[in-house]
């Protein structure tokens, strides 16, 4: 009788569909597919089943053996050894099924998670209308599936984001309730360990919801030191007991950034850089949100403007202060890499190869879709007009994520746009080279000289 009610009433429809779309597209991105190997131009292949993985493996997997207890020769030359929130969470997963089976399982868990909070919030602050629409874009984002199928810490940036734009919209709630908004800052913090770039987008993000709840300076600095404090403290322990240092390369790389502020260049030089700014906040919007998202959400935040005082849009104040902070936190972030002065380095993180650093503009485009959406109300055309190309965009994003099978060329274009750690065509390439297959279905690789490399994890031969 239940489950004749819950499909009378639609939530299988609204729950159910969308969620285990999600799921069947995180798994169709996965094994020779997962586009975070699969545009690399030398994966490491699995020589049983054909599967593919990024040449950093191993450094994403040094904070499993770290948690495992691994000899420290093992681990200690990671530069990931601080995005040690997503191995912790994950471990038993891996310790039960292997380190790369453990972690796809653990990024299911993650996308149920977050499809789950994403909807509650959109319910909460907007409506049934607003979460329906919400899930549908969300289970369909391919920001979720580029990294979904592999073990990686990347995999938790956009279920995380969800859980930061959650984390604000209650900030923006709870105003004068200064003790409840210390913790939800301390929530974020932790976020933070997972992916250590969250954290000053953050910070600027709180600073946002300061200046406009007109907060006090002490009750800014006490969240901003309590959201700091995690990551104060897990790079204290991992420096005094693991003696690792926490500035490696890859931190490093913002400081060099921050000291071109410093001691810029003359200014012709520094002009130059400049001149493509413009080109490249296009390109990094579009290619952040993988195309379809982004255009939707432009057509229809410049047909409202236009129509200006003629509709009457009722959103959440607080969800509205949300979504605007994380993006101001994103456009700070992208205002310091892009207009740095040059700098020397072995990596220039600046241009529209990495777009990929602002992904989580997504989740905040799918919120705003959602929400505006359900504030329609009554007016039934731009109600209509709305759902039309936010089903565009889903459409459009099924293509992205499955087109691996049946035509690479569309993703290849799509994610290489997101990340240019190679040429475009490489996904392409890659495909043609050892089929279209995910984990689960095992195909052995064709006898390739050269093309890579095998690894061990403790329970057979899967690649490196």
């Amino acid at each position: 009788m239940r489950w004749k009610n819950f499909i009378r009433g639609g939530a299988l429809a609204n729950y159910g569909l969308p969620l285990v779309l999600g799921l069947v597209l995180l798994w169709l991105s996965s094994g020779s597919v997962n586009p975070y190997a699969s545009t690399y131009p030398l994966p490491i292949v699995d020589p049983t089943c054909g599967y593919l993985y990024n040449p950093d493996h191993e450094g994403f997997r040094a904070p499993f053996l770290l948690l495992d207890g691994a000899p420290a020769q093992d681990w200690i030359q990671s530069e990931n050894l601080k995005r040690l929130l997503y191995p912790f969470i994950a471990y038993p997963l891996m310790k039960l099924l292997g380190f790369e089976w453990g972690g796809f399982m653990m990024n299911l868990v993650l996308f149920v998670v977050s499809f789950a909070v994403l909807s509650q919030l959109l319910t909460r602050t907007s409506g049934p209308a607003a979460a329906s629409m919400g899930r549908w874009l969300f289970a369909t984002f391919p920001g979720l599936a580029y990294w979904a199928g592999l073990p990686y810490s990347y995999a938790c940036v956009v279920p995380f984001s969800v859980f930061a734009l959650d984390l604000f919209t209650g900030i923006a709630y709870q105003e004068q309730r200064w003790a409840r908004t210390l913790r939800a800052a301390f929530y974020v913090g932790l976020l933070c360990l997972a992916y250590d770039l969250f954290l000053p987008i953050f910070l600027v993000a709180l600073l946002v919801e300061a200046v406009v709840l007109r907060w006090r300076v002490w009750i800014l600095l006490s969240a901003a030191a309590v959201m700091i404090l995690p990551t104060v403290l897990l790079n204290s322990g991992l420096l005094l007991f693991l003696k690792v240092d926490p500035l490696n390369p890859n931190t490093g790389r913002y400081f060099k950034i921050l000291a071109a502020y410093l001691n810029p260049p003359a200014f012709s030089s520094w002009f130059l850089i400049q001149k493509d700014l413009p080109w490249i906040l296009i390109h990094n919007f579009l290619s952040c949100g993988f195309l379809f998202l982004p255009f939707v959400a432009f057509v229809v935040a410049a047909y409202l403007y236009l129509l200006g005082r003629r509709i009457r849009l009722e959103r959440s104040k607080e969800l509205k202060l949300a979504e605007m902070a994380i993006i101001v936190g994103l456009g700070a972030m992208f205002i310091l890499i892009n207009a740095a002065p040059p700098y020397i380095d072995r990596f220039q993180i600046r241009g529209p190869q990495y777009a990929r650093l602002y992904v989580p503009l997504g989740v905040v485009i799918i919120s705003y879709l959602s929400s505006i959406y359900q504030s329609l109300g009554q007016n039934l055309r731009l109600k209509r007009g709305v759902s039309l190309l936010c089903g565009i965009a889903v459409i459009g994003n099924c293509l992205v994520i499955t087109g691996p099978y049946y035509a690479p060329q569309i993703s290849d274009l799509v994610y290489s746009s997101f990340y240019g750690h190679g040429p475009t065509g490489t996904m392409t390439k890659n495909l043609l080279l050892f089929g279209p297959h995910p984990l689960g279905v095992c195909r052995p690789p064709p006898n390739i000289e050269g093309s890579s490399e095998f690894f061990s994890d403790g329970l057979g031969s899967v690649g490196r």
